[in-house]
C-alpha cells in the first residue's frame, strides 16, 4: 500500500506539487541526476574539485534543506572498462566525499555532513557518464530556504526558516511566528542544560544526564559552532537575538504575552521534572 492509497489524494498532490517546485521532499525523499563526470576528493586539484562541487551546487534544484538525521545513496554510472583496466577512476568512497560536500551549506540540501546517518555508495557499468543522488529523511525534517542559526542557552545553534509551509505555498513568517518558535527552542535548550545539571548534581554521569535530559528537548536539532563557522549560513548570537524580542515585545506587549505566559509555565514544569529525576536517580545510586 502506498502513501496514496494510506492517505488519500489530497495529501499526495499537495506534496508533489511541493517537490516538483523544490520547496519540500516528496514525503521525505529527494532524488537528483547529475549528467556529467563524478570527481574524487583525493588525488584531484583544488581547482578541479571546487568546479565540480560548485557546478552540483549551480544544477541542484531544491529550495529546502534537511536539518535531520539522513540516509545517502550516491549511484555512479561509469565505464566498467575504464574502471577495471585504467587507473582514471579513484574508489567509491573518494567520489562519496566530494559529493557530500557540495551538498551542504547555504547552497547545497543538507547543513552539515554529520546529518548523515547512513552512506551507501556504488557504480554500474554504463555507457554514459554521470551520477545520482538520493536522499531519505523523516518527511518532516527540512525547512524553506533562507535558513538562519540561532544561538541558544545549551550553547548550540538551531537552524530557524524565515517562511514555511502552508498548502497554498511558502508563507512569510510574522514577528509572532518567528518570536514564538525562537522562545520554544530557548525554552527547550534551557530547560535541557538545566535538566543535566540537576542530574549530575544527583550523582548520575555525563551520558546519563544526557540521556536523561531527552524528555525535555526539542526535536529541531542543533549544531555546534565549529559546524557552522565558515560553512556561509547565517548565524546570530543569542544576546543579539534576545534583544530583538525585548524590543518587538515592547513595542506590541499584548501580543507577546502569551510567550512570556509559555516561557514561565514551562520553566516550572522542568524544574519539577528535574527534580523528580535528580531524586529517582539518587534512590537508584
Amino acid at each position: 500500500m502506498d502513501q496514496r492509497e494510506l492517505q488519500g489524494d489530497e495529501p499526495f498532490e499537495i506534496e508533489a506539487a511541493g517537490a516538483q517546485s523544490g520547496i519540500n521532499p516528496m514525503f521525505g525523499e529527494w532524488r537528483q541526476r547529475f549528467d556529467f563526470a563524478p570527481v574524487p576528493h583525493r588525488g584531484t586539484g583544488g581547482p578541479a574539485r571546487r568546479a565540480f562541487q560548485d557546478r552540483i551546487r549551480t544544477e541542484l534544484t531544491n529550495r529546502f534543506v534537511y536539518w535531520g538525521e539522513v540516509q545517502v545513496t550516491i549511484t555512479l554510472f561509469l565505464d566498467v572498462q575504464t574502471v577495471l583496466e585504467t587507473s582514471e577512476t579513484a574508489d567509491v568512497d573518494n567520489y562519496a566525499k566530494a559529493i557530500l560536500d557540495a551538498l551542504k551549506g547555504p547552497e547545497g540540501i543538507v547543513i552539515d555532513d554529520t546529518q548523515v546517518q547512513a552512506l551507501t555508495v556504488s557504480w554500474i557499468d554504463s555507457h554514459a557518464t554521470y551520477f545520482e543522488v538520493e536522499i531519505r529523511s523523516s518527511p518532516d525534517d527540512f525547512m524553506i530556504k533562507p535558513v538562519t542559526f540561532f544561538e541558544m542557552p545549551d550553547g548550540l545553534y538551531y537552524p530557524h526558516a524565515s517562511s514555511f509551509w502552508d498548502v497554498a505555498g511558502p508563507k512569510p513568517s510574522t514577528d509572532l511566528d518567528r518570536y514564538a518558535g525562537l522562545t520554544i527552542s530557548e525554552m527547550m535548550a534551557g530547560g535541557k542544560k538545566h535538566m543535566r545539571h540537576v542530574l549530575r548534581q544527583a550523582g548520575l554521569t555525563r551520558l546519563e544526564a544526557s540521556r536523561n535530559s531527552v524528555y525535555v528537548e526539542t526535536q529541531l536539532r542543533g549544531f555546534h559552532l565549529s559546524r557552522l563557522a565558515d560553512s556561509g549560513f547565517d548565524i546570530v548570537p543569542i544576546s543579539e537575538w534576545r534583544a530583538r524580542r525585548k524590543a518587538w515585545t515592547e513595542r506590541d506587549p499584548e501580543t507577546a504575552k502569551v510567550l512570556t505566559e509559555m516561557a514561565s509555565n514551562h520553566r516550572e514544569s522542568v524544574e519539577r521534572l528535574a527534580d523528580a529525576a535528580a531524586a529517582l536517580g539518587m534512590a537508584r545510586k
